[in-house]
């Protein structure tokens, strides 16, 4: 049998990681079947949700990496 006496740095590391378990469960929200241009972004030691939504456009023509939008470019 064993014993469930554990030290303090255990029920830290225990803590910590219920923690992390729960942070990750909260931010798979942001990525499942999240809507074009929002998501999840690493900065530093943190991740931050964003949403970023483009009217269409030049602008979005030019930066969308969506295959079936991009425009093609002729070079002369």
């Amino acid at each position: 049998m064993m014993s469930k006496n554990y030290t303090e740095e255990q029920k830290d590391l225990k803590a910590e990681v219920k923690g992390l378990q729960q942070q990750i469960h909260e931010q798979m929200g942001y990525i499942t079947n999240a809507p074009t241009g929002s998501g999840l972004i690493k900065c530093g030691g943190s991740i931050v949700p964003f949403v970023n939504k483009m009217p269409k456009g030049l602008l979005y023509d030019l930066n969308t990496t969506k295959p079936s939008d991009r425009i093609t470019t002729k070079t002369h």
